[in-house]
Formats: structure tokens, C-alpha cells, sequence
């Protein structure tokens, strides 16, 4: 099986894997058999976004994952421009095990390597560099940036935790001092290999798959926009994370029925109405995803998902334009 990105989740040498779910299952148990060794090489990946063209999850149950949802966030811009994002994966060391006698019941597969390193995602305009992407990776690779593009002003995102402000130049030279055996502090598992296990497991059915991950995907880009507008004017009436402990599958779904009919019945011209139904709407979800996966049942309720991509594109380039002032004494 090929790499999997770890997408900032912890994952350590002999965990189990669900290969239809993309789930990460610990083991407490101490891998067998550790082998390790210095890689110490980059890998770039480049690729562009603008506000209503954002990447997403096709795989719904990372989106459970508070790491993917501070990825989300870096990707969100208030703003018409287009955007490069170069992805920087630095590893240093790669280590490797042998299987455990036995795993739990919903294994497919068993984490047998494991690289560790440093991830990076550079944003910047793409107004400031107009180059083909084969182009701009060579210029990652080489750091061979001339004086202007040395000055293009970036915004970096660290293993999915910090952000920071720096020109194209400083951050070659940060990647500099990541050769030299500097900032071991950043080092996180990057991405794993799985070995598949030879015990047949019954998996979760997730129809609809790559519809759902992509819709909320768009639905999180959606609120968090709003919600990120309205805190920027101290709005005080932001609401928490509407993380559920809700048990029983009954309710679960009559929650998701109660919060479709608002949406079907919501002003869709009014953003600051339609902040907490989006948001109720992206959480009585991911609930369900959650809830379906913990207890093995077939997620299939995408099929009724209220919203279209399409339609939250268009939110999300008028947002660009929304203006918050004066919802504080709403």
C-alpha cells in the first residue's frame, strides 16, 4: 500500500489501519522489531486555490480531525486573487516494524513504516510569481529565487500549528537550517506505509463518499468564514463547537432532519442568519459520521446532504465582499 499523509494525526509503528475509513487505530502495545534510517531528502508538491476553489477531504472521516480543520482554515482568504501553494515535505528519519500477533476486529491493515520530519505549505499570489508549477517546484528545489522573488511576501503554515508572515527568501534559508539538523522540535510523523492484514474485516460502507467530503468541506469553509469575519469585529454572539455526545442514533438523525428544515427555510442572503444553521448543519454531521463509524453502521445519509457544492462556492466569493459592521449590537 502506498503512503498515506499522516495530516498532523498522531501515528506511531504497529497501529492498526482501516483503509475505507483512512483511520488511524492505536495499539498499546510497543512495535516489534524497530528498524530506522537517515533519509534527510525534501519532496515538493505545488498546486493553486483561490477562495472558491479551496482543497478538500473526499474522505469524510477526516474531517473529524481538529488538524485538517486548521488546514481548512489557512486555506480560507477574503479576497479574488488566485493562489500557489507549495508543499514542503522534509523527512529526516524513516522507521519500520514488524506486525503484532493480534489486532482489533475493524484492522484492514497494520502501520509498518513510518516517516518523520517536518511539513511545510507555502502560500503566496500568484500575481507575484507567473510561472508554470513545474517551474516554481524547480525554484523550491534548486532555491535558486532570484532578488525580486526572494521579496514575495509568504504565509507559511508549520505541521498544521503555526502560521507565519516571511518573504519566499527567508523561508529558503529556514529550509536551510532544517538541513543543517535545526528545529527538531517541528519533527512530527509525516506520512506511513500499511501492510495489509490477512484477517478479512466487515467495513463501514461510506456511500457517497467523495460527494459528502467534498460538500463539507466547502460547508466548513462556509461558516468558518463568517464566523472568522464576525470575530474580527468582536462579535458576541460566536457560537461554540457543536461537538455532540449524543448516543442515541435516533436523535442523531432527527437533529440532522431539524437542521436541513432550517436550512430549506434559511434567508440566503442574509450571512449572519445563516452562520449558525451552517454551522449546526456542518456538526449534526460530522456527529453522524463520527457516531456511524464508532458503532460500524454503513454511512449513507450524503445522499440527502441539503446543500450543493456550487452554491457554497458562490457564498464563498461573495463573502469576500461581506461586511460585518454593525452586527455587534445585533
Amino acid at each position: 500500500m502506498s503512503y498515506q499523509l499522516c495530516l498532523g494525526r498522531d501515528c506511531k509503528l504497529g497501529w492498526g489501519y482501516n483503509k475505507s475509513l483512512n483511520l488511524l487505530i492505536p495499539v498499546k502495545k510497543e512495535p516489534l522489531d524497530v528498524t530506522w534510517k537517515v533519509k534527510n531528502s525534501w519532496e515538493y508538491f505545488v498546486d493553486s486555490f483561490s477562495a472558491d476553489n479551496i482543497p478538500y477531504w473526499t474522505v469524510t472521516s477526516l474531517l473529524l480531525e481538529p488538524t485538517c480543520k486548521k488546514l481548512l482554515d489557512f486555506q480560507i482568504i477574503f479576497n479574488d486573487n488566485e493562489y500557489w501553494q507549495v508543499h514542503c515535505f522534509f523527512y529526516r528519519r524513516r522507521y519500520g516494524c514488524r506486525k503484532h500477533p493480534i489486532y482489533k476486529s475493524n484492522c484492514s491493515h497494520f502501520v509498518k513504516k513510518v516517516n518523520l520530519g517536518v511539513e511545510f505549505r507555502v502560500q503566496f499570489s500568484i500575481a507575484d510569481l507567473r510561472k508554470k508549477a513545474r517551474v516554481i517546484k524547480t525554484i523550491f528545489q534548486k532555491r535558486n529565487a532570484d532578488r525580486d522573488q526572494q521579496k514575495i511576501k509568504c504565509r507559511v503554515l508549520i505541521n498544521y500549528d503555526e502560521i507565519r508572515e516571511m518573504t519566499l527568501g527567508e523561508f529558503m534559508d529556514l529550509m536551510q537550517e532544517v538541513d543543517e539538523g535545526k528545529h527538531l522540535q517541528y519533527d512530527i510523523p509525516i506520512e506511513f506505509e500499511c501492510e495489509e492484514l490477512t484477517e478479512k474485516i466487515s467495513e463501514t460502507v461510506s456511500s457517497n463518499q467523495h460527494f459528502l467530503g467534498t460538500c463539507l468541506s466547502y460547508l466548513y469553509c462556509v461558516y468558518r468564514k463568517i464566523e472568522m469575519k464576525l470575530e474580527s469585529v468582536e462579535y458576541p454572539h460566536i457560537l461554540p463547537d457543536l461537538d455532540s455526545k449524543e448516543k442515541s442514533f435516533e436523535n442523531i438523525l432527527t437533529n440532522i432532519d431539524t437542521v436541513r428544515s432550517d436550512y430549506m427555510s434559511m434567508d440566503k442572503d442574509d450571512f449572519l442568519k445563516m452562520y449558525p444553521i451552517l454551522k449546526r448543519l456542518f456538526f449534526c454531521y460530522t456527529t453522524y459520521i463520527q457516531y456511524s463509524i464508532n458503532q460500524g453502521n454503513d454511512v449513507n445519509e450524503g445522499k440527502y446532504f441539503p446543500v450543493t457544492d456550487s452554491e457554497m462556492k458562490s457564498w464563498l466569493i461573495k463573502l469576500n465582499n461581506w461586511s460585518p459592521m454593525g452586527v455587534r449590537e445585533e
